[in-house]
């Protein structure tokens, strides 16, 4: 009973919201009590996703000063904490294996020393191709969030017949600070396009 109305309270009064970030189970668990671990007790907010996709948008601007397609994308544990970084780098690296999504998984993989990312989150700032959808499938990350939507190159997300690919594991959730994803993306081809007018002027 003692544990249900500090709950309560945590949600309720205003005071106590400050605690909010603080892991609600681990508090409990001094009363006593134990809250499984549940897909929305995290992860599910949306000022949550905007602020693990702001640091994804921080990685593609990283991108876009190298010269690369401004793609970023972060992996981030159940408790938010970021264990994987990356951006595009296939025009230094030469290689179409260097998206973001594929170097912010390796880097993750190497701190957790193991190729499963289970209860681990994507955070990447344009729709995945259907080879970095493949990988994050593969990698048993829990949860997608997306940015931008690829028409192009995207991997299909809400397409007819894409339900047929899904893994029902992995959550998904689109158009987190969409236009700040499109914009870094539309600045990056002007500049592209500005460049080849001053070449074949």
């Amino acid at each position: 009973m003692t544990g249900i109305i500090l709950y309560l309270l945590l949600y309720t009064n205003k005071y106590f919201l400050k605690l909010k970030r603080l892991k609600l189970d681990s508090i409990l668990n001094i009363f006593g009590m134990k809250i499984q671990e549940t897909e929305s007790k995290y992860f599910m907010k949306d000022d949550k996703h905007n602020f693990f996709m702001q640091k994804a948008l921080s990685q593609a601007k990283l991108a876009l000063k190298r010269n690369e397609v401004p793609v970023g994308a972060i992996i981030v544990t159940s408790s938010g904490n970021i264990i994987g970084r990356g951006y595009n780098k296939i025009e230094s690296k030469k290689c179409q294996t260097a998206h973001a999504e594929v170097i912010a998984i390796t880097k993750a993989c190497k701190v957790v020393g193991d190729w499963r990312l289970d209860n681990c989150w994507l955070y990447v700032t344009l729709e995945p191709c259907l080879m970095c959808y493949g990988l994050i499938k593969l990698s048993r990350i829990k949860g997608l969030i997306f940015g931008a939507r690829s028409d192009l190159f995207g991997f299909g997300y809400k397409k007819k017949g894409f339900l047929k690919l899904v893994d029902k594991k992995l959550l998904i959730k689109g158009y987190f600070k969409e236009q700040e994803c499109i914009d870094i993306l539309q600045q990056f081809f002007k500049i592209l396009r500005n460049k080849k007018r001053k070449v074949s002027k």
